[in-house]
């Protein structure tokens, strides 16, 4: 039992973590937390999904809106959040217990999971960020299972009523499906079936399926633009200088990286000249970057065919991802959070370097202490303090 101590003193402390986050969080911080809320007050007294081209944010695919709209006021929605990270959590280490054969690693993967920046400061934030990232994850984690193609199709059409991303997750199961010349009909047609519909409406008003708020000239942005050239794309020098809070301005890498494993837009983080905290958490997730690297390495020379969703999603998202920066050349735009619905991959991949180190002598004890060590600078960093937002 003792050897299940540091992961669960670990998990223990997170979930503490976030019920304090929750309680604590200023209700009208976020990205554009306004713009969301704006759109659950549409439900509430116009009763109807509104179109892309009515509001900033009123162009997003409405299952998260709806549910929240049930609720009795703003602050009461943050349950539903704080509910579908639980659900993400629970889910994350049965997975990863059924994939690794190993409780401790299941643990950890679900304390790296549960406390991930990206995760950590989307969660309290009235925003369908989060939750969309928590229905693809349950896509993956059922498609990798084997679970009945009703089961799977039900979800990727709920997770395409959560926002568009989920699209690129219905084109890597097509293409996974492909690969193994297996029938993914039935997938595809509950899918659309269910989600379909909201898609089919924005190309009968906009002849766009993908129709965004920014398509209209009311809701473009007005941000300067950062060039998107060959040195914002290669340029690492915030790697060195620790430039946490600036980098999404002019460097892709850093920015992206700083705002996966920080907090580098200040969502929950106050604004600051710097942070030594910041930096050493930085640093410290060096070693699970690695053994990230590692795992997709070992995952590419041996992979189990059951699990090639976890590359596949990864490569398109990251594609979209840097096409959404070509063509909305803002700091705004260098954002993790447009990644979070890779979490479960991600850790995936994590626990799969782990666990090959893990073969070397003393490296678990050495591991288990690292990953403690690096769950406490988590919390160090996060926990709202009562004068962050005076």
């Amino acid at each position: 039992m003792i050897k299940y101590l540091l992961p669960l003193a670990a998990l223990t402390a997170i979930i503490i973590l976030q019920f304090h986050n929750f309680s604590a969080f200023p209700i009208g911080r976020g990205f554009d937390t306004a713009d969301h809320i704006q759109y659950i007050n549409y439900l509430k007294t116009k009763h109807k999904i509104p179109l892309a081209n009515e509001g900033w944010e009123l162009h997003q695919a409405p299952l998260y809106y709806l549910l929240a709209s049930l609720f009795p006021s703003i602050a009461a929605v943050r349950t539903m959040n704080l509910f579908f990270w639980f659900i993400l959590l629970i889910t994350a280490y049965f997975f990863f217990a059924k994939l690794f054969k190993n409780r401790i690693l299941a643990l950890w993967g679900t304390a790296l999971t549960a406390s991930l920046p990206v995760v950590l400061y989307l969660g309290p934030t009235i925003s369908n960020e989060f939750f969309s990232g928590v229905m693809i994850g349950l896509v993956i984690i059922f498609y990798c299972l084997n679970a009945p193609a009703l089961a799977v199709g039900l979800l990727l059409g709920l997770a395409l009523l959560s926002k568009t991303t989920a699209v690129l997750m219905l084109a890597a199961i097509i293409i996974d499906k492909l690969i193994h010349r297996q029938r993914f009909l039935l997938i595809v047609s509950i899918s659309l079936l269910i989600g379909g519909w909201f898609y089919a409406r924005n190309l009968y008003f906009f002849r766009n399926p993908l129709a965004t708020s920014t398509d209209f000239a009311p809701f473009r942005y007005t941000q300067s633009a950062d060039p998107r050239n060959l040195q914002f794309f290669l340029n690492i020098t915030p790697f060195f200088t620790m430039d946490l809070f600036r980098a999404h301005h002019y460097s892709f890498l850093p920015g992206t990286y700083f705002s996966w494993f920080y907090d580098g837009h200040n969502a929950i983080i106050p604004v600051q000249p710097f942070s030594k905290a910041g930096d050493l958490l930085i640093l410290m997730s060096l070693p699970l970057t690695l053994a990230a690297i590692a795992g997709i390495i070992r995952e590419i020379k041996k992979p189990a065919v059951k699990n090639r969703l976890l590359l596949i999603y990864p490569v398109l998202l990251l594609a979209a991802y840097v096409a959404y920066n070509f063509k909305l050349p803002y700091y705004s735009t260098v954002k993790s959070a447009f990644l979070v619905s890779a979490v479960i991959p991600f850790i995936y991949f994590t626990l799969r370097g782990i666990k090959f180190f893990m073969n070397f002598k003393n490296f678990t004890s050495f591991t288990n202490l690292y990953l403690f060590l690096y769950e406490l600078l988590i919390i160090k960093n996060f926990w709202i303090l009562s004068g962050w937002y005076r």
